[in-house]
């Protein structure tokens, strides 16, 4: 799939020189430059913005692709351009109240994006002289689903992961395999199948038929390198304001990532605000100032500042 149908990434350079990369993965219905804004605009308890904490980090934000990219040839057919859902999402979701509900269309679509972000994390590590500790990722609400997958698909040693209000995708069927005993094929599995995906489009455009998809054995899974779940994660979600996305849902995710083998793993919820409620912060969806102050505290403990 080509990068060409992501819109072009926005970038936030550094006041210094160019010595850490944060990747930030916005939520859903929402971009790059919207994020990018929200973060100049957000100022911490020193005044400061994130971007002045952090001079010499050079910030990439790239955006989603709009929801009708998704559609098939026959719902393009039947929907009008006026009637077009330009809602921006990193992956199709098939119910927006059963965050947990998965498909085959999901699948499909958070390949294409997690591929993408790979090859960002590529072009940012050569950005800096070839050593992923020196590249981040970040993730909140869609973005942090994403970025788990993300995590789980590198085969980087990245110098640190934070997850923002978010879930794990197809959690259920990774709590089956790791409740077998299946650890290395709950840790490959949206590898291995993303894999099956790709086959699957290739033969497809190439007009053969597809096979039926083969039972994954622990011969066949592709696992997570063991320096992976070495990298350092921090999962946090606030308590109110986040719809359908309760914090039960991160902590799932944490507990995942933690059997999977992820050995540097923490959590922590904040109060939040009430739906609604009146806020200068209501366009950016941290829980301000406690868990920006958080985020930025990771980056400082990981020797991020300079």
């Amino acid at each position: 799939m080509s990068n060409s149908v992501f819109a072009p990434r926005h970038v936030y350079f550094p006041a210094n020189e160019h010595k850490t990369t944060v990747l930030f993965l916005h939520d859903r219905n929402s971009t790059g430059p919207e994020l990018a804004d929200c973060l100049a605009r957000s100022l911490t308890a020193s005044g400061e913005t994130l971007y002045q904490h952090f001079p010499s980090t050079r910030w990439v934000l790239p955006s989603a692709r709009a929801k009708h990219f998704y559609w098939t040839a026959e719902d393009r057919q039947q929907l009008s351009q006026i009637n077009k859902d330009n809602t921006t999402e990193w992956f199709h979701m098939p119910s927006l109240t059963d965050i947990q509900l998965t498909s085959s269309q999901q699948l499909a679509s958070l390949q294409e994006s997690a591929s993408y972000v790979l090859r960002i994390i590529d072009d940012e590590i050569a950005q800096v002289g070839g050593d992923p500790q020196k590249v981040f990722l970040v993730g909140i609400g869609q973005g942090m689903a994403l970025g788990l997958v993300v995590l789980l698909c590198t085969h980087h040693q990245l110098g640190g992961f934070i997850g923002l209000n978010g879930w794990m995708p197809f959690a259920e069927t990774l709590s089956i395999l790791l409740k077998q005993n299946q650890v290395e094929e709950a840790g490959g599995f949206f590898k291995s199948k993303f894999i099956a995906v790709a086959q699957q489009t290739y033969l497809q455009q190439a007009g053969a038929a597809f096979p039926s998809p083969q039972p994954t054995t622990a011969e066949s899974t592709v696992v997570v390198p063991v320096h992976v779940k070495h990298i350092p994660v921090f999962l946090s979600h606030s308590q109110k304001g986040t719809g359908p996305i309760k914090p039960e849902l991160g902590i799932e995710a944490l507990r995942l990532i933690e059997q999977m083998g992820f050995s540097q793993a923490s959590w922590k919820t904040y109060p939040g605000r009430d739906e609604g409620e009146e806020t200068n912060e209501s366009v950016f969806p941290l829980d301000m100032p406690e868990q920006l102050r958080d985020v930025i505290g990771f980056f400082q403990e990981l020797r991020l500042l300079s």
